[in-house]
């Protein structure tokens, strides 16, 4: 589907009229509507859901200027970041006591800032069906209530909207699942109750590194 059909898919759950023409050049006023509140739900359903077909990775390049306190280093994030899914090899869910997110920079004590995350992608043709529908219901739920102001219609709709972004977030995680053995070691600490972590610059002797006590 492309973005003038997602949008009526929305406008149809919305029980507005569809459009006939192109969503980004009509001069129709539902297309108004529709655009003021498009690019805020499609990045609330890619943080969301974190889909595969979102993902992006790089090596982020460290700010000139240091942070002025708390952190050692600052890392400039890429203009389309929209969430972290890892951070120097580890799942966020690990080690996101590592970093901090600042506007568009990454503060960290790490001497370096390898990311995996989820970009603002606007190529429709890569979305999945699950995907489309929860985003659809969610832009549904805005525009409902930005038109009518009828909040039980969409807060139904934000609701339909969560639970299909569930399915597809389940999907995804199933589809992106990867296993390591540093990951295991990890996990398995985490889970076991363990409190101990270490920074990802610590030698294997422990003795240059520093360690995190929960």
């Amino acid at each position: 589907m492309n973005k003038t059909e997602i949008a009526n898919l929305a406008l149809s759950h919305a029980r507005e009229q569809s459009l006939n023409g192109n969503v980004d050049t009509t001069d129709e006023l539902m297309a108004e509507t529709v655009l003021l509140h498009y690019e805020q739900a499609l990045r609330e359903m890619l943080g969301r859901v974190r889909p595969r077909f979102a993902q992006g990775r790089k090596g982020l390049a460290m700010n000139a200027a240091s942070p002025d306190f708390e952190y050692a280093h600052s890392f400039i994030l890429p203009t389309d970041y929209v969430e972290m899914v890892r951070f120097n090899g580890d799942e966020v869910m690990v080690n996101d006591d590592f970093y901090e997110i600042e506007g568009r920079n990454l503060l960290t004590d790490e001497g370096q800032a390898k990311i995996v995350y989820i970009r603002y992608e606007t190529d429709t043709s890569l979305y999945e069906a699950e995907f489309i529908e929860a985003f659809a219901l969610l832009l549904a739920s805005k525009i409902v209530n930005a038109r009518r102001g009828d909040k039980e219609r969409a807060e139904s709709l934000l609701v339909q909207s969560e639970r299909k972004a569930s399915e597809s977030s389940t999907k995804a995680a199933q589809s992106s699942r990867r296993y390591n053995s540093r990951d295991k070691v990890q996990r398995s600490s985490r889970w076991t109750g363990s409190t101990r972590r270490k920074s990802t610059n610590e030698t294997t002797n422990g003795n240059t590194g520093v360690s995190y006590d929960a």
